[in-house]
């Protein structure tokens, strides 16, 4: 089951979020010290300010995608996708395409007609995946990451819904 995540759904955005943010730093711009020192209301604030998704196997949560649409009226056709995570167990399940096509239907639905996505340049698993999606990639931000190596550049990409 894949669903909008609501302020009851905190345990299970917040074991997501963590576990992502723990288990793959290189992979997203917060980091896991940031989102853990977070009260309940700056959690629950957030889902209410953006619409964050989660797909669940059963009880147990096992997947996360959030959408952040523009706020400008000139903007508001896009949106920005993020916090993708899939747990270790689930990858290979099909998971991961289920929850980004629950998330794109939803963006159609809220009249949004173009994603778009930051994503680690090294991270070529995930670049494929959303070329597989249909994002094409349109430019890079480099040094976009700062890690204790040095820089890595992140590749934006595009989904066109329209």
């Amino acid at each position: 089951m894949i669903r909008r995540l609501g302020r009851a759904d905190l345990a299970a955005f917040k074991y997501l979020r963590l576990m992502s943010l723990r288990s793959e730093p290189e992979n997203y711009a917060s980091t896991h010290a940031e989102w853990a020192a977070l009260s309940d209301e700056d959690w629950a604030g957030y889902l209410k300010s953006s619409a964050v998704f989660a797909a669940f196997d059963g009880d147990a949560p096992v997947a996360l995608a959030g959408l952040s649409r523009q706020s400008r009226a000139r903007m508001a056709h896009r949106a920005s996708l993020g916090m993708i995570f899939v747990v270790p167990e689930k990858r290979g399940s099909g998971i991961a395409a289920r929850i980004m096509d629950h998330v794109i239907g939803f963006a159609r639905g809220e009249g949004v007609l173009q994603l778009e996505l930051a994503v680690h340049s090294g991270n070529a698993r995930a670049v494929g995946f959303y070329e597989r999606l249909g994002f094409r990639i349109y430019g890079t931000l480099p040094r976009g990451f700062r890690e204790k190596s040095g820089y890595v550049d992140d590749l934006l990409m595009v989904l066109a819904l329209d």
